[in-house]
């Protein structure tokens, strides 16, 4: 089922908002998430709605390893900052490696 047939208007509203053509550079702003100023879980919430932007997002939906994840997050908003607080706390405990110490790839897929 295409997204024109499951969801019209939502298909419609990314028609409008990811225009292609001549004037669009290669670089484009994916808007993903409709409260992007504002920190809370709609971005789950619309998942859950089927209003996915990204491929991505969909198959983690549906995908039995994450989709109980998304549902928990949409239904549960403190459980969502808890859970992001805690990985923000131990992502920022890594260091960010500097000058020759870190490995820049030129192709994500190779280590050289």
């Amino acid at each position: 089922m295409s997204l024109e047939e499951w969801e019209p208007g939502f298909a419609a509203f990314l028609r409008l908002t990811c225009q292609k053509g001549p004037l669009t550079s290669n670089l484009s702003f994916v808007l993903n998430d409709p409260t992007p100023f504002s920190f809370d879980n709609e971005y789950y919430v619309n998942a859950m709605r089927g209003e996915e932007y990204l491929k991505i997002d969909a198959e983690m939906v549906s995908n039995p390893k994450t989709a109980h994840v998304m549902k928990h997050f949409s239904m549960n908003e403190a459980d969502f900052f808890r859970a992001f607080s805690s990985a923000f706390v131990k992502l920022s405990r890594y260091g960010v490696l500097t000058g020759k110490q870190g490995v820049i790839r030129k192709n994500c897929n190779q280590l050289s």
